[in-house]
């Protein structure tokens, strides 16, 4: 590795936080982090670049903000950009001011699983594996040529926000495995194959919205997928319910109870499904308190029929 590797970072959220502190601890000059504007709360990225006081640069947008004329000097000045999480689409006219480009992150095994939610619909569709890819930026989405990727393997009780850190730590590994490499003209980015490709999509809170006609493993799947954002949830005497913990079960019969229709059984409550049930062991009405089984039991075991 040269030793003043200069870098403009682009990050936003603590997916990008970890990759950044990497750069920073392996002696990488950050020369500036282009992240989101502050909101309710100051993006992740931005507290630490502050903390290490790094310069810190927020376009409110890619046409007329002012910043963008700095954005470019500090892009022309690097070496390279690192991108990981940063939330808008960067414009063509940016992905080649640094000298080997902008190089991403990305939590999947590309090209599968392209987009924004990439996390999400490995655990969504029921995946064993997924992993992260490190790529040279171009300009369509996730579709430039591949540096390398490491794999990760999903376990059954996984949820999203677990896999997503485990991710963001193999993607900072990689990213100081390879980027020395490249920087020296010893790894050859390798197109992506096409025929391979899948696409996700953002995220509505209409996604979370559980269809009881499915399977148990389907549903839980979803859990696993939404728990963090936006929830799962159904509708329960005319008030939005929402899951917050829950597990399946094969024990009760489908062909005798109501599909979508929550029943109890001393503590535990069950809702049957096409195929199992699900055990909701933590709820929550919209707006109230995190409720146990027990609890919910307590206040509304009146209005539900036994098992």
């Amino acid at each position: 590795m040269k030793p003043k590797t200069k870098i403009i970072f682009f990050g936003t959220s603590d997916f990008a936080t970890p990759v950044l502190e990497a750069l920073i601890q392996a002696n990488y000059i950050v020369a500036a982090v282009v992240t989101a504007p502050d909101s309710k709360t100051i993006p992740p990225a931005k507290q630490l670049a502050l903390i290490h006081g790094i310069e810190v640069l927020q376009p409110e947008n890619f046409k007329t903000d002012p910043v963008l004329v700095r954005i470019g000097e500090v892009a022309k000045q690097s070496t390279v950009g690192i991108v990981v999480d940063y939330g808008k689409i960067i414009p063509e006219r940016f992905l080649r001011l640094s000298k080997f480009g902008l190089l991403n992150i990305h939590g999947s095994l590309l090209p599968k699983y392209r987009g924004p939610s990439p996390i999400q619909y490995a655990l969504l569709n029921g995946e064993n594996e997924t992993g992260v890819t490190i790529f040279v930026l171009d300009e369509k989405i996730d579709h430039g040529p591949v540096l390398g990727m490491e794999h990760e393997p999903i376990a059954l009780d996984d949820k999203y926000y677990d896999l997503k850190m485990r991710l963001v730590k193999k993607g900072a590994e990689l990213l100081l495995k390879l980027l020395p490499k490249y920087l020296n003209g010893e790894i050859t980015p390798q197109p992506q194959d096409e025929s391979q490709a899948t696409f996700t999509k953002l995220i509505s809170k209409e996604d979370g919205k559980i269809d009881w006609h499915k399977e148990a493993g389907q549903i839980y799947n979803q859990f696993r997928a939404f728990h963090k954002w936006p929830g799962v949830w159904f509708n329960w005497q005319n008030k939005i319910l929402k899951i917050i913990d829950c597990r399946t079960h094969e024990r009760l019969s489908e062909t005798q109870l109501t599909k979508g229709k929550i029943y109890r059984e001393k503590e535990q409550l069950f809702v049957p499904c096409s195929k199992g049930c699900v055990e909701l062991l933590k709820l929550q009405f919209e707006g109230g308190k995190i409720l146990s089984a027990k609890e919910f039991l307590n206040g509304y075991g009146r209005l539900l029929e036994k098992a």
